[in-house]
């Protein structure tokens, strides 16, 4: 049995009012009948909004109830903390050890105070000579080892100080302007001492059968040039890198810093003179 549709308020007074007006001019009983017709619509479309309005307050509780649980189940993730102790962070340290080994006129004889094994520098010195004369000359293998880390490193060579400690005969004879006045005149020792400083990186035999780092000679072709010239030439100070970015000198890829723990050396020869290191000898 197909029930009738649900009506609104206003259709529900059109049905009543088609059923009173088809009432009229006919027998009572048709007229009674359709009053029973339209009563019974009316009570369906009453009956269902009532039932409307049950479900829309069922439905609106659920949902309020769904929100309370997504809440509180919302709440339970946020509320789950972690907490990492303990964490540091510690500078590395490298430390930066010098040996020396050298000799004076061909001979290491006499050179106890530039022999010395790798260590931390305090009063040591490469170079002591108090009486040089025209034609001596030396040579000083410098070995340079960092500990711990790998480092990028650079060598700076500076003229402290080139002066007369007095004006002997000849100066003051001389047309010295400054002895000639009875002064100590400026020095002349760094316009003589000559240098020649290389990287002793040599390993290769066919330069020569003993050829091995630090050898204290110079393989000319072999071992790596650094800087070459008067003493004078350094008197505002001269820097080049052993290792940095760009370059590495001393016998490592350019571009990588020194290997921490690993002895690299130098090679540093003087002559109060002529110095001619190209084949390798002093002159």
């Amino acid at each position: 049995m197909l029930e009738p549709k649900p009506q609104t308020s206003k259709s529900l007074n059109r049905e009543l009012n088609k059923y009173l007006f088809r009432g009229v001019g006919k027998d009572l009983k048709h007229t009674t009948h359709q009053l029973q017709q339209a009563k019974s619509i009316l009570t369906f479309n009453t009956n269902y909004f009532k039932m409307n309005t049950k479900i829309l307050v069922s439905m609106l509780v659920i949902g309020l109830t769904a929100v309370a649980i997504g809440g509180a189940m919302t709440g339970a993730f946020f509320s789950d903390t972690e907490t990492s102790t303990g964490n540091t962070f510690t500078a590395g340290s490298i430390d930066l050890k010098v040996g020396s080994e050298c000799s004076y006129l061909g001979s290491t004889a006499t050179n106890e105070f530039c022999d010395w094994i790798a260590t931390d520098l305090d009063a040591h010195k490469f170079f002591n000579y108090a009486d040089l004369k025209p034609g001596d000359y030396g040579e000083n293998t410098i070995s340079l080892q960092v500990d711990n880390n790998d480092a990028w490193a650079c060598v700076t060579l500076d003229v402290k100080e080139d002066s007369d400690v007095d004006c002997t005969e000849p100066e003051t004879e001389s047309t010295d302007p400054e002895c000639s006045q009875g002064n100590v005149g400026d020095g002349e020792l760094d316009e003589n001492l000559n240098w020649f400083i290389w990287a002793d990186v040599c390993n290769n035999t066919s330069y020569d059968p003993d050829a091995v780092p630090g050898d204290n000679v110079y393989q000319a072709g072999c071992d790596v040039p650094l800087t070459f010239g008067p003493a004078s030439a350094i008197d505002d100070g001269i820097t080049w890198a052993l290792a940095d970015k760009n370059n590495n000198t001393v016998g490592g890829t350019n571009g990588y810093p020194l290997t921490g723990g690993k002895t690299y050396y130098l090679g540093a020869a003087w002559c109060l003179g002529t110095l001619d290191m190209s084949s390798g000898t002093l002159v």
